[in-house]
Parts: structure tokens; C-alpha cells; sequence
């Protein structure tokens, strides 16, 4: 891509219909990632389906990825976002929680960058982010008091958990000046990989045996996760963000939890109330104002 064309797309304040498609196509692939997921735990524990994940991805990417120049900041990184983010979100989404509000709390890893990019990195948070943090926590507090959540309270705070690891990531990044995002997914895989795979060894009963006894759909589970999650889709994804101005692509990404319900709903026969509902896309909307009245931050993931 030429640097004519970057700049003709950062001025652009609309998606060309190709790249449209291709934005929406990633969504559904990350929305279906937590279909996925919950199917894959049945036949892997958590820890372990992370570490394959990271090893796959590590074996795809490395080839390609040039050595970053300082590894302290990659492996802080890998610890941040690859480690405990990924043992979070999919400890929670193994547990059997409704998977509509936990898509909507992961997605909070936006005003929570925002307000930690505030105190490490200096960055004026301004009315209107505040008062979209504000909106996003109003949502979530009213998706709380629906009984499917309160019986999952904590995969819920799990996925809290993973939210602010991913935001913790985002900004040290950003304070390391990390830019190479081919480089640091497939160091960050390799970083991860091992001490999740130990980690997993150690604490999760039967997860040797667990990698022998697994169907075609726990390694299919794997394979998609790897290929179509974290390849497809951050390349698709940060080569948009690359031509577009992140507040033309960005904001998209809020129509995956919505996605994510609907196949919770198709997929598991999990039941749409009115609290999530409400809720969901009140917290949505505040993550919006954020995302629209924020610096530039890499986003996501499932």
C-alpha cells in the first residue's frame, strides 16, 4: 500500500464497500470465537487451549516477524495480553456464563485504556470520555442485576479481569512505542506459549491427557482460534486501521457483542433479556463515545 493511498484513506470518513465487508466478515469471526471457545473447553481446559493457541500461532507468524528490537517490553507485553488476559477470558468463557455479557465486558478494555493511558501515560481524558466511562459502567451495572449474571458473578469479574490485562497491554505498548504488530503477536505467542503450556501442566488435572483424548473439534477449535481469530483477523484489522482513520474503523467493532448475543441465542439457546439487552447497549454506547473521543490503541480480542 502506497503512502498516497494511506493518506487518501485517513481522509476518508467511510468504508469502501470491499473493506466493509471484509470488517464485517471479522467480526463475525470474532464473535464466533466465543461459540468456539465454549465448545473447545469441553474437551480442553482453558490454560491449555491458550497455550496451543499461542504455540500455533507463534509456528505462523514467526517465519514472517522481525526480531523486535527490545524484547523486555514484548515480553511485558506477553505477560499483560498473551498470559493472564487469555486465562481470564477463556476461564470464563469455559464456565458456562452467558456469553452476550461477557463479550460486552471484555469490550470495556476501551475505557479502561483510557483511563490508565490518563495516569501512566499523561493523556487529558476530557467530558466526553469520562462521561462515556461513566454511560459504559451505568450498562454494565444494569446487566448485573440479571440472575444469569449474578450466578456466574464470577466469570463475570473474570472477564473484568481479562479487560483490564488487555488494557494494561494496550498502553504499555503504547508507552514502549510498539508499532511492528506482525512482530509483536508472533513474539507475544512465542512468550506465551511455554509458560501457559507448564502453567497448564501443573494445575489443570488431566490436561496431558486432555491433548491425546481430544476430538477433531477441540483441534479444530485450536486451528480456527489461531488461523481465523488472531491471523484473518488482526490482519485484516490493523491493515484497515493502517488506511483508515481509527475512528472510521474502530467503532465497527461494538457490533460484535452484538453478534455475539444472537449466536449465544441461535448457538446455545441462551436467553436475550431485557437487562442485557438494555444494559448491553447502553454500555456500548459510552464505549462508543470513548472510542470516537480517544487517542489511537489497538483494540481486542477474543
Amino acid at each position: 500500500m502506497s503512502a498516497t493511498e494511506l493518506a487518501a484513506g485517513a481522509r476518508t470518513s467511510y468504508l469502501a464497500a470491499r473493506h466493509l465487508v471484509l470488517i464485517l466478515l471479522v467480526i463475525v469471526v470474532w464473535a464466533f470465537n466465543f461459540i468456539v471457545v465454549r465448545a473447545s473447553v469441553e474437551e480442553m481446559p482453558p490454560i491449555l487451549l491458550t497455550g496451543l493457541r499461542f504455540t500455533l500461532v507463534a509456528a505462523l507468524l514467526l517465519p514472517f516477524a522481525r526480531r523486535p528490537e527490545r524484547m523486555g517490553p514484548v515480553i511485558g507485553v506477553a505477560i499483560s495480553m498473551g498470559i493472564l488476559h487469555f486465562i481470564c477470558m477463556f476461564t470464563a468463557m469455559g464456565s458456562g456464563a452467558p456469553v452476550a455479557p461477557l463479550a460486552i465486558i471484555a469490550h470495556l478494555n476501551v475505557p479502561i485504556s483510557s483511563a490508565l493511558a490518563a495516569v501512566f501515560l499523561g493523556d487529558r481524558m476530557g467530558p466526553w470520555r469520562m462521561g462515556g466511562m461513566a454511560l459504559a459502567i451505568f450498562g454494565v451495572a444494569i446487566m448485573s442485576f440479571e440472575p444469569a449474571v449474578l450466578t456466574y458473578a464470577s466469570a463475570m469479574l473474570l472477564a473484568l479481569a481479562a479487560a483490564l490485562f488487555w488494557a494494561m497491554g494496550n498502553v504499555q505498548a503504547k508507552y514502549y512505542g510498539i508499532t511492528d504488530v506482525l512482530g509483536l503477536n508472533a513474539y507475544m505467542a512465542l512468550f506465551s506459549a511455554p509458560p501457559l503450556l507448564i502453567l497448564s501442566l501443573l494445575i489443570e488435572p488431566g490436561s496431558a491427557a486432555s491433548i491425546t483424548e481430544a476430538t477433531w473439534r477441540g483441534w479444530l477449535g485450536v486451528a480456527y482460534m489461531g488461523i481465523m481469530v488472531t491471523v484473518f483477523g488482526y490482519t485484516v484489522w490493523f491493515t484497515l486501521i493502517q488506511r483508515y482513520s481509527v475512528n472510521v474503523v474502530t467503532p465497527w467493532i461494538l457490533l460484535t457483542p452484538c453478534v455475539v448475543a444472537l449466536m449465544g441465542w441461535w448457538f446455545l439457546n441462551e436467553p436475550l433479556t431485557w437487562r442485557i439487552a438494555t444494559g448491553g447497549l447502553i454500555a456500548l454506547i459510552g464505549v462508543g463515545v470513548v472510542v470516537i473521543r480517544r487517542p489511537q490503541y489497538a483494540d481486542r480480542a477474543t
